[in-house]
């Protein structure tokens, strides 16, 4: 089967949607299918996935666009035959890639918004999405054969714009570190990693942290992600300002690094305002660190399946929630990580995930019975 991967970019290897789309390329190359990942910009410096890249890169794509050759190229190339294309998010102009597919065409599309039809996301700048929503966004989106959604929050958020195509509700897969051969010792660090941005509320996490820590004199915050933005800035300035102790802001962590930072803390941190999935989340219970995050992310099992906190993200909440969390004794941490590591294996497997997509796939272009994961068309 021919699959091609639509994506704006895939430069920022720290992002969870790029790790998905690696990751996802990947085991559906292992399955034995002809995969491409179709993006703007510059190669990352590693890419450590199967799957062949076709990347555009010129005076057009460094403001966001693409030229009429590159989309008669891109094009050409969805149409040579039966193919599906995957599309991830919205906003940008390789989202509205379903606008010059022909509904005719053997080519089938499925769209996974990765969480940019929230309703924190709809709110976000508003004022400049509404027009191109409208205009591009929206009928590009009408187009599409079928979404893809993550978990049911998410399903919510397409049915709530109106689009009533099937939706493929397959959650995001997690890689398993081989954490023995790396034999890390857990320390008290609590770890954020995620991008530094306004929505995941690192905010609230140093405010947080800046009122607890003197408590905790044996516990450190580690706070992971890029810092070339206003808000990393802003937040570097905040933690002075506060002047919250033994906080450490060790920007962007990828590879054997990610897996020892994950892998030593004894506590993650999420406190954002809106997350369709959050692979970070999912990341750190496959490193075996229980998590603390929101309401605003899918992850209410991480309660019944013991293994972290499911609070509002409110300050004075995640104060409470740290100040409790950090008061247990170090044991009854790592058995809620080998609660969190288990879980992930049993259900969160990139190559199960992947053979359940496939079979999403197959349905397009082959039709016959849907697949379990298939939420049906809605008239």
């Amino acid at each position: 089967m021919k699959i091609y991967h639509i994506i704006q970019g895939i430069n920022n290897l720290s992002a969870g949607t790029t790790v998905s789309v690696g990751a996802i390329t990947h085991n559906l190359t292992i399955l034995g299918n002809e995969v491409f990942v179709v993006a703007t910009g510059q190669k990352p410096k590693e890419w450590p996935y199967l799957g062949s890249l076709k990347l555009f890169e010129n005076k057009f794509t460094k403001i966001g666009l693409l030229s009429i050759g590159d989309i008669k190229t891109i094009r050409s190339e969805m149409l040579s035959g039966e193919a599906v294309v995957h599309g991830h998010g919205v906003w940008r102009i390789m989202n509205l890639m379903p606008l010059i597919i022909p509904k005719k065409a053997k080519t089938k599309i499925i769209w996974s918004p990765d969480g940019m039809l929230s309703e924190w996301s709809w709110n976000y700048k508003k004022y400049i999405k509404r027009p191109f929503w409208y205009f591009f966004q929206k009928p590009a989106l009408n187009r599409v054969d079928c979404f893809h959604a993550t978990s049911l929050e998410e399903v919510e958020d397409i049915r709530r714009l109106g689009f009533m195509q099937p939706i493929s509700l397959i959650p995001i897969g997690v890689e398993f570190p081989e954490i023995e051969n790396l034999a890390p010792q857990k320390e008290n660090k609590l770890v954020f990693l995620s991008r530094i941005h306004t929505k995941k509320g690192v905010h609230l996490l140093i405010q947080a942290w800046g009122q607890i820590a003197n408590e905790f004199q044996d516990w450190s915050l580690v706070i992971a992600g890029k810092l070339d933005s206003d808000y990393g800035k802003d937040m570097v300035e905040l933690s002075k300002t506060l002047h919250a102790p033994r906080i450490s802001f060790v920007g962007e962590v990828l590879g054997d690094e990610k897996t020892k930072l994950l892998s030593s803390a004894r506590l993650f941190v999420l406190p954002t305002f809106s997350e369709n999935f959050g692979i970070a989340i999912a990341e750190a219970l496959a490193h075996g660190t229980p998590v603390i995050t929101t309401v605003n992310t899918p992850w209410q099992d991480i309660q019944t399946k013991k293994c972290g906190w499911y609070i509002n993200n409110t300050k004075e909440e995640l104060v409470n929630t740290l100040r409790n969390a950090l008061s247990l004794h170090s044991n009854q941490i790592d058995a809620m990580g080998i609660n969190g590591r288990i879980w992930m294996e049993q259900d969160f497997s990139w190559k199960k995930l992947a053979g359940k997509m496939q079979k999403t796939y197959d349905w397009l272009l082959n039709g016959g019975d849907a697949p379990i994961e298939i939420i049906e068309k809605q008239s």
